[in-house]
């Protein structure tokens, strides 16, 4: 952790003495170059693309009259697809409960690829991912309209709300932890709330200097600080601190099962 600041600064982050913005930058440097020493990162060897599965993610795409660009390059990288019309998302969960069509046939594949958490996962494993996605289209309709609300300092807890709701990490720790690989949810449940917890904020973390320099102000870190009053550099350094104790509690509750261990590990590596 560096040493407190000698340069005065706003609450959210800026200042009026010279070099500040070098300063500013050189303490996330810093901060990062911690959390990935502290983290052992080390580059892995990466298997080659699964053709196989990703011609079998094509063939579902073109089955379900889904062709688009997008698409093909979120099937080979795992990027996003950005939805223009939330109504559709905000639909999913009742029409998904009462048996109704989606108003978009990305949801209706959505719906079949939920299904199917079952034959992949223990039951409560697919449960438990089926909950999180609900919880992550929730989320993100909520998290647009929040330039609405007026701002309230002081209410610690609402950041993480949106940024839990938004992160899909419980699904997204999950699902290393198949039943082909013996794995049930009583191996990992008690490692799942700090896994959830790193996953959004390594993430969070490693885009900050992507953010800040596009100037997103909707971002959880944004948001933390100006709750709490501090700065957004501030922030980062604390959240290091919070993603060591994390890393350390999940090894700890998977100390036990060397092979859940080992399989969370290689997943932390390749999401870093």
């Amino acid at each position: 952790m560096l040493p407190p600041s000698s340069i005065s600064e706003d609450p959210f982050g800026f200042s009026s003495q010279p070099h500040a913005e070098q300063y500013q930058a050189e303490r996330v440097a810093f901060a990062i170059t911690a959390f990935l020493r502290d983290a052992e990162y080390a580059r892995t060897s990466i298997n080659p693309v699964n053709k196989a599965l990703e011609d079998h993610m094509e063939s579902f795409m073109y089955t379900r009259g889904l062709e688009c660009e997008e698409l093909k390059q979120a099937i080979h990288c795992a990027a996003a697809l950005t939805a223009k019309d939330p109504t559709p998302f905000r639909e999913f969960a009742s029409r998904l409960l009462r048996g109704q069509q989606q108003l978009d046939p990305i949801l209706t594949a959505l719906t079949e690829t939920l299904g199917r958490m079952w034959d992949s996962y223990d039951p409560l494993t697919a449960s438990a991912i089926f909950n999180d996605t609900l919880s992550y289209v929730t989320g993100t309709c909520i998290e647009p309209e929040l330039h609405r609300l007026p701002l309230v300092q002081g209410i610690d807890r609402f950041s993480w709300y949106i940024r839990d709701l938004t992160g899909a990490s419980n699904a997204y720790g999950l699902f290393p932890f198949t039943k082909n690989g013996n794995f049930n949810m009583l191996n990992v449940v008690q490692a799942l709330p700090s896994m959830n917890f790193w996953i959004c904020l390594t993430n969070d973390l490693l885009s900050f200097h992507k953010e800040e320099s596009t100037g997103e102000t909707g971002t959880f870190i944004y948001n933390r600080a100006r709750n709490e009053n501090k700065s957004r550099y501030e922030t980062c350094e604390e959240i290091v601190a919070e993603l060591r104790n994390a890393k350390e509690t999940i090894h700890k509750a998977l100390a036990n099962n060397a092979a859940a261990l080992e399989a969370w590990i290689i997943w932390e590596r390749g999401y870093m």
